[in-house]
């Protein structure tokens, strides 16, 4: 959700595109070198350490004791990233507290308060030996050349008009769309190798990964061995794509649960989502270069909804989005039963709220701006209702406790209002429910023209 968020945060300030291009806002990625072995040394509070030596079969055994962490070691990783932190405080750059791989720099040592990307500022975020950073191309061209000087540098590129780069993962592109700037996010090439590994790429066509959940219980036969392997397989592969991939995050997250015993049916179903995702393979999170920010969050329920798997706990999903770009999404089974449509939903706006508290705390660190309260949208009466009541509905008495933070933080309209929006164009519902194409389809556009309406923010 970080690095999304930081490639769709937009401007503080009016975007003019006449300016000097040195001050021309970017995205830049890069990768340390030999980064374990430029890791915090080992100091007195740290137990010795020794590692033993052999050149040749008979030599005599060298033992030696290391200054600091080798590659394998458990430790390796959190020394490296104590070195980076330690170097990038002594360099001004103040660390989140709400992601501890989240960094925002001013230039100077001197100024705390400065607005995000101001002067010489950057932002940027850490995966152990990958960086992600957003700034002016003067202040990204300066700080790699301050990292050249502490570190060894693989490379470092700036994304750029054709000149996409990939960060964890992730592929980042530059595009020009009627003179606006628009950023994109996918996992395209990994989805082809997936494909083609195990001979999907030319699967039939499918406008809906599970557009009804009945298939799974089309054929209860347990799997074999075999299959069972392959089924694990292909769920741990799906997972991974969910990282862009918010259009199947629902479908996967079901199937999820028959991996201790997936049967023939799941397997089917598996195999539908799987070519899905070959028929929609220009599938792309796309978020304009605009000034300011516009946030979007979204909840909902599915009340008992997975009744055929004899369960009755209800389903929740929420979306956030920044700027038109979802950054964050959920879909996951509640962890208690839920005795009413009311408190299924309560409890989603709350998972909402949530999450959509730490985007803004991490957006606030980050420099920007937020507005309180902010919005969550639902398309149900119970979470508007129970938010403005002054005492709980028959239904829920007795089911939340008032005394409860979360609670007293879920009534205050201080921080945060439920907003009554059409089912229609609750985003959050492909995250609760199996949707036909056609009901895919009216959410899609729906996200498509929330885009194109902030792309209008773009400062001429």
């Amino acid at each position: 959700s970080t690095v999304k968020q930081l490639v769709a945060t937009g401007m503080e300030v009016d975007i003019v595109h006449d300016a000097d291009p040195e001050d021309e806002d970017v995205i830049s990625i890069g990768d340390i070198a030999s980064a374990f072995l430029v890791g915090k040394e080992y100091g007195g509070d740290d137990r010795p350490r020794y590692v033993s030596y052999r050149a040749f079969n008979g030599a005599k055994l060298s033992v030696f004791q290391l200054l600091g962490s080798l590659y394998g070691q458990r430790d390796a990783s959190y020394r490296w990233y104590q070195s980076l932190t330690e170097w990038l405080e002594s360099e001004g750059y103040m660390q989140c507290d709400n992601d501890k791989c989240l960094f925002r720099g001013h230039g100077s040592t001197e100024v705390k308060d400065a607005a995000m990307f101001e002067g010489n500022g950057i932002a940027l975020a850490v995966h152990v030996d990958d960086i992600i950073t957003r700034g002016s191309r003067r202040a990204t061209k300066l700080f790699w050349a301050k990292v050249q000087g502490k570190f060894e540098l693989k490379g470092w590129d700036i994304v750029d008009y054709d000149n996409p780069l990939v960060y964890t993962g992730l592929t980042i592109s530059k595009l020009n769309r009627d003179g606006k700037v628009w950023y994109t996010l996918d996992q395209r090439s990994d989805i082809i190798d997936f494909l083609d590994e195990h001979n999907m790429s030319s699967a039939r066509h499918t406008d809906a990964p599970m557009p009804h959940k009945e298939e799974i219980y089309s054929d209860n036969t347990p799997l074999s061995n075999q299959d069972h392997a392959t089924y694990r397989s292909l769920i741990g592969s799906l997972v991974w794509f969910t990282q862009t991939r918010w259009d199947i995050a629902h479908d996967i997250n079901r199937l999820s649960q028959w991996l201790s015993a997936p049967t023939k049916g799941a397997m089917k179903s598996l195999r539908r989502v799987i070519a899905y995702l070959a028929s929609t393979l220009d599938f792309k999170l796309e978020v304009p270069r605009v000034a300011g920010n516009t946030w979007h969050v979204y909840s909902d329920s599915d009340h008992a909804g997975d009744r055929s798997a004899n369960s009755a706990r209800s389903r929740t999903g929420v979306m956030i989005m920044l700027n038109g770009m979802p950054i964050h999404w959920r879909s996951n089974k509640q962890p208690v039963t839920s005795i009413s449509s009311a408190q299924a939903e309560i409890y989603a706006m709350s998972e909402a709220a949530r999450d959509a508290r730490l985007r803004l705390w991490v957006h606030e660190e980050l420099g920007g701006h937020v507005s309180y309260p902010f919005h969550v949208l639902v398309d149900n009466a119970a979470g508007i209702s129970f938010q403005g009541s002054t005492c709980q509905a028959s239904k829920l008495r007795g089911i939340f406790d008032v005394r409860d933070k979360w609670v007293k933080d879920l009534k205050n309209m201080d921080v945060l209002k439920a907003v009554k929006v059409d089912t229609k164009v609750n985003l959050a519902d492909i995250f609760t429910k199996c949707l036909t194409s056609q009901v895919r389809a009216t959410l899609m556009n729906e996200l498509a023209r929330i885009a194109k309406e902030v792309s209008v923010n773009v400062a001429i």
